[in-house]
């Protein structure tokens, strides 16, 4: 068996693209230290991350292996007749060992500790002079917003050149300037951070009702904000179909609309975010679209969800591409009574429901202020034909422990 070094699947060793994502199957993860590229090597990706967001390619039929045939055939021979006077006390175990192995599952590191390396390049043309503003997010350790819970991501060290000052949204850096024709002006950032995994043990049984939701984050996430619109009367429609059956459950009106979404919309990239009725119109969308979405329905049934923002790696840390996904408060019960809350992660592009493999980035959580998610997208803005290029590269990763989980 080997698992694939993009989204680790786990699949036949004969296997040379991954059943799962259609990766080459070149490399396992474990305890590894690997040097991506360096910046001065000609290894940046480029692309304007805030524009196209991205997902993990989506599964594939794969053969069925030899091995698995084999399995087969022994299972049935010690079913047969002939077997049963000395091959009983070992079937619960060969049924056991079969469920285990016949199980999709991923394997994917528990922690990464990561360096990337950005560059933002800002031109003029020739006979032109003009100015220029970039605004970007300090990915700070944690939410940058205080309700939120300790999140999955440490940041461990980060160079800017040049300085920054500070902008009117929270943790935000402004650069600014003239340019005058021909000329063009750089700015690098390079972040080091530690991201885990995130795997929540959670049921509905462990999941309290809306109405013992912390009223915080009713307050804040709850409203709409931006793109995200749960006065929409489509979205109240749907949200109302959502808790049919549920008797409130977060975790059942979180997982009915994340069902309706994986059933009824495809995944499809586009250049700008869209409004729920565009999203609805079309039946299909990118990550932000089907984030909008997702949080539009969960806030009209009473549920704050809110998005996050960031990158998301690909090909096993080669590159970086833009990513958007959601967070949702989820209060808990112990023996039927309240016991806290969490916060969860839902990646409506990759389909992760309440969990995520550590290979995203996060530089931005929405705190209510749709100006803010706003100004997230529209970060750069010049004058008289100032332009912007972006280009981002890994420059070395270390993964540690390893977390399987069944596919689903």
């Amino acid at each position: 068996m080997v698992h694939c070094a993009y989204c680790g699947f786990v699949n036949s060793t004969e296997m040379t693209a991954c059943g799962n994502c259609g990766s080459p199957i070149e490399a396992s993860f474990g305890p590894t230290t690997k040097t991506v590229g360096t910046s001065t090597g000609g290894g940046y990706i480029a692309g304007s991350y805030h524009t196209q967001r991205t997902r993990a390619p989506r599964r594939s039929r794969s053969r069925v292996p030899m091995k698995t045939i084999l399995i087969l055939v022994i299972i049935a021979l010690f079913f047969l007749p002939q077997t049963q006077t000395y091959t009983e006390p070992m079937k619960d175990r060969i049924i056991d060992l079969w469920d285990e192995y016949s199980t999709p599952y991923y394997i994917y590191p528990k922690t990464v500790e990561f360096t990337i390396e950005r560059l933002y390049t800002v031109s003029m043309p020739s006979g032109r002079t003009g100015t220029y503003e970039l605004t970007l997010h300090h990915p700070t350790t944690g939410s940058p917003y205080p309700l939120n819970e300790p999140h999955s991501q440490q940041l461990i060290r980060m160079k800017v050149t040049p300085d920054y000052v500070a902008g009117d949204a929270p943790n935000s850096m402004v650069w600014s300037g003239n340019l005058t024709g021909g000329t063009s002006v750089e700015i690098k950032l390079t972040y080091t951070a530690i991201v885990s995994a995130i795997d929540e043990d959670i049921g509905a049984a462990r999941s309290g009702t809306v109405d013992q939701i912390p009223q915080e984050y009713l307050d804040t996430y709850l409203g709409t904000e931006w793109l995200i619109d749960p006065g929409n009367d489509n979205v109240q429609t749907l949200a109302t179909q959502m808790q049919v059956g549920t008797g409130g459950n977060v975790y059942l009106i979180l997982e009915n609309i994340y069902n309706y979404i994986m059933d009824n919309f495809e995944y499809k990239v586009g250049r700008e975010a869209k409004t729920c009725d565009q999203t609805l119109n079309k039946g299909y969308g990118d990550c932000d679209d089907l984030g909008i979405l997702f949080a539009s329905i969960a806030r009209a049934a009473g549920i704050p969800v809110w998005l996050e923002l960031g990158l998301l790696s690909q090909e096993g840390f080669a590159s970086w591409n833009g990513h958007a996904w959601t967070n949702v408060v989820i209060p808990l019960v112990e023996d039927g009574q309240p016991a806290g809350h969490m916060i969860g992660v839902v990646d409506l592009a990759n389909e992760y429901f309440l969990w995520m493999p550590p290979f995203h980035f996060t530089e931005w959580i929405a705190d209510g202020d749709g100006s803010h998610i706003q100004n997230y997208y529209q970060y750069f803005s010049g004058t008289n034909g100032a332009d912007i290029s972006s280009l981002t590269v890994t420059t070395d990763y270390t993964t540690s422990g390893e977390v399987k989980r069944a596919a689903e």
